[in-house]
Order: structure tokens, then C-alpha cells, then sequence
């Protein structure tokens, strides 16, 4: 009976260490659940902010969404690109609403219509920014010219970040963040409550097996 009680109360501590662990251990493994860390939701915030202070300082105007492929279009993004580029921020795309890349730093993209990118048409839909994450990528030169992916890291955010004139969508800002830093913390994260939980998964042990020893051995003397 007391075995019994023991192996139980060891069976209970592993469960709940596991329930406790795993949403540590997937929230750096699951795209979706990657989107919605308050680390990744913080930065798409920002993204968010460099994209209203270039429409409000003027550098970027509603303008340059709504006419065709032109020189002073490509400069205002390219300088919006050099302005804010590194700090995590390797890419951009600049999209109209017929679902045209006005502007890419990735310049074999610029002109190019894709209608059927479910990730684009969410934003123009919903009229809301939208964060996506992409984990775990090992991309080389030969995927890149191919456009399947992207490049320079294994672990980025896209933000789609939707330029309204009035109510009206008018175009989308897509923003790459390197977050490497973002998964190096989460899985920091999860390791230290692993070792965390497996000191205290093991004192539980040590101490359920000493009362144990304790109780039979009390047991023994009294029946001596």
C-alpha cells in the first residue's frame, strides 16, 4: 500500500511537471502560439510605429501606394529601408492593393503580382496588422533566387502592416525581424523552469521516500 501511495505520488508530480513544461517547450516550437509571445507582440507594435511616423513625417506617402512603379516611389522606400534596416529588420516589401510589390530591398520581386498570397490578403481583408512567424528555416542561396523563402536566418517575423487612407486599404508595409534573440530567450525560459521543476520532481522523491523509510521502519521498531 505505502509502494503504491509512492509510485502514485510520483505518477501526480511528473503529470503536472509535464503540463507545466510543455506550453514552455511549444510557444518556441508553434508558429501560432510563437506569434502571440508578448516578445514577438512587442516588436510587431514597433513595426508598427516606424511605419506611422514615416506616413506622419511625410518621408512616406499614401501617394506612393496608389500610383504606378515610379523613381520617386522607389526612393521614398528605399530610403524608408536604410533609415530603419538592421536592428533585427533585414526586409521589406511594399504592396498595393492589387497585391504588386511596389518595393523590395529583394529587388527581383519589384513589379511582381501574387494574388493568391493568403498572408498578404489577410491584412487587406481585415484592415488589421498581422504577425507571422516562421521557425526552425535553413534557407540557402538557390531557395532565395527562387523567391520560395527567405534568407539570413532560421527564425523570423513578418509583419503585415496595412496603410489605410481613410478606411480604405490602400497598401501593405511587410516587415522581416531576425528574433533569434526571441527563441534564444524562450528556450532559456523553458530550461530554467526544467531544472527548476526536476530539483524540486527529485526533493519530492527524496523526501516521499524518506517519510516512507521513516514509517516502515517506526512500523518494524513497534512491532519488535
Amino acid at each position: 500500500m505505502q509502494k503504491a501511495s509512492f509510485i502514485f505520488l510520483i505518477g501526480v508530480f511528473a503529470i503536472a511537471d509535464a503540463l507545466f513544461l510543455y506550453p514552455k517547450y511549444q510557444i518556441y516550437h508553434d508558429v501560432e502560439l510563437f506569434a502571440h509571445a508578448p516578445e514577438v507582440v512587442s516588436r510587431g507594435h514597433a513595426a508598427e510605429a516606424l511605419v506611422a511616423n514615416a506616413l506622419s513625417d511625410g518621408s512616406i506617402s499614401l501617394e506612393n501606394f496608389t500610383t504606378d512603379v515610379t523613381a520617386s516611389n522607389t526612393q521614398a522606400f528605399s530610403d524608408f529601408y536604410q533609415k530603419n534596416g538592421g536592428a533585427g529588420l533585414f526586409r521589406v516589401k511594399i504592396w498595393d492593393a492589387n497585391y504588386r510589390v511596389l518595393w523590395s530591398d529583394l529587388s527581383v520581386l519589384n513589379g511582381q503580382r501574387f494574388s493568391t498570397n493568403d498572408e498578404v490578403r489577410e491584412p487587406y481583408g481585415s484592415g488589421d496588422t498581422v504577425i507571422k512567424g516562421t521557425l526552425g528555416v535553413l534557407i540557402d542561396e538557390a531557395v532565395l533566387y527562387q523567391k520560395v523563402c527567405e534568407l539570413y536566418c532560421r527564425n523570423f517575423m513578418e509583419v503585415y502592416i496595412p496603410v489605410k487612407n481613410e478606411n480604405e486599404v490602400v497598401g501593405i508595409v511587410e516587415l522581416y525581424y531576425n528574433v533569434q534573440d526571441v527563441v534564444d530567450k524562450l528556450r532559456g525560459i523553458f530550461y530554467w523552469w526544467l531544472f527548476v521543476t526536476s530539483i524540486g520532481f527529485f526533493f519530492t522523491i527524496a523526501t516521499a521516500y524518506a517519510y516512507l523509510w521513516l514509517k516502515m521502519h517506526r512500523t518494524h521498531d513497534d512491532t519488535v
